[in-house]
């Protein structure tokens, strides 16, 4: 099994061809927007890239509409991309969401034809890349790590916050990787290494 980190469309077309695991990184929203909206109770959830498909889909399925278009919660959504007012929500009034947003629902569209298609992000890093080696593991698949949106490394990048969750991910596969017969490549071990000396160097400070 080997470990690929890219990013924005390419590495989700990259996953696709590959038939990979694939896992997606909105870290800011998206990827912590749909893991709170499950974690809060929906069933099931269906991502469209269009805002005039999630308003089809939503009336067609009978689902609360959930997302944004440039920051803003579109005209008759239901909720803003946002995880923050997600969590507050005692309980749904449906049990399936529609999900539509800039960046990670165009990525998790892009990723299709992956084997598996997991959305990760920085609060639940761990559980994703443990779920994602035993698919890997059951299907003899690479792992393909989709920053959403990045400019690269977060050695030269450090603001690339998509970038900095995949990362994240990738440092619980390192720890895995010890037990598991995972390749990852020394590119992403370097990153993996500037993230941990960088959290030490700002809990000195804090």
């Amino acid at each position: 099994m080997e470990l690929f980190l890219l990013g924005n469309s390419e590495g989700a077309e990259f996953a696709a061809e590959e038939k990979a695991i694939a896992i997606i990184v909105d870290a800011l929203r998206a990827s912590v927007t749909l893991t709170a909206a499950m974690a809060k109770g929906l069933k099931e959830l269906f991502v469209v890239e269009r805002v005039e498909e999630a308003y089809q889909v939503a009336q067609e399925r009978e689902t609360l509409l959930i997302g944004e278009r440039d920051c803003l919660k579109p005209q008759g959504f239901d909720y803003g991309n946002s995880p923050t007012n997600i969590m507050l929500q005692e309980k749904f009034s449906k049990a399936a969401g529609t999900f539509t947003s800039s960046t990670g629902a165009k990525r998790i569209i892009e990723a299709m034809g992956s084997e598996v298609i997991l959305v990760g992000s920085i609060p639940n890093a761990k559980a994703t890349a443990q779920l994602a080696l035993q698919f890997a593991r059951q299907n003899e698949r690479p792992i393909v790590l989709i920053a959403g949106y990045t400019e690269g490394p977060i050695i030269t990048q450090s603001l690339t916050e998509d970038q900095l969750g995949a990362v994240t991910i990738a440092r619980e596969f390192t720890k895995l990787a010890e037990k598991e017969a995972l390749t990852i490549a020394p590119k992403i071990r370097e990153e993996v290494k500037f993230l941990e000396e960088t959290l030490v160097r700002q809990s000195m400070y804090d």
